[in-house]
């Protein structure tokens, strides 16, 4: 019995091991619905992304993004929050905030009312810095029609 879990868990972590080249800390990271939470095995300085982006029957667009990096080896974070509708066949950028934070983790939320008719999505640019090196990463919000 232990052997054959032995077996199951190298088997495992071959195939975990084998899947390299298809995502990297750099990649863009495209949440669908319900599942724009992000842990990246790969990553050595990020641990966690999330974000969210919610509007109500007025209007209003609440977002939100958060990161959890290393502690000891994470000193200064950085995310970068833009609000994208789609128009004309291209995503257009309706607002962007920068915001730079000291410690291992952020929290970054807004709001920000929006024009009916369009389809909208929120991207978040995380970069984390310390110890002489950086880390970083893209996520997409879910799309949202309003």
């Amino acid at each position: 019995m232990l052997f054959k879990k032995l077996i199951m868990v190298l088997l495992v972590s071959m195939l975990l091991c084998s899947a390299g080249g298809s995502v990297s800390a750099s990649d863009v990271v495209r949440g669908k619905e319900g599942a724009n939470e992000v842990y990246n095995p790969r990553w050595s300085m990020i641990i966690y992304v999330t974000n969210t982006l919610e509007i109500n029957s007025n209007g209003n667009a609440s977002m939100a993004a958060y990161i959890a990096g290393r502690s000891g080896q994470v000193s200064s974070i950085r995310i970068i929050s833009t609000l994208q509708r789609y128009q004309s066949g291209s995503w257009v950028d309706v607002s962007s905030w920068t915001r730079n934070y000291s410690g291992s983790s952020a929290f970054w939320s807004a709001n920000q009312h929006v024009s009916s008719g369009y389809h909208y999505r929120l991207v978040n640019s995380f970069h984390v810095y310390g110890n002489g090196a950086q880390e970083s990463t893209i996520l997409v919000s879910p799309i949202k029609y309003y």
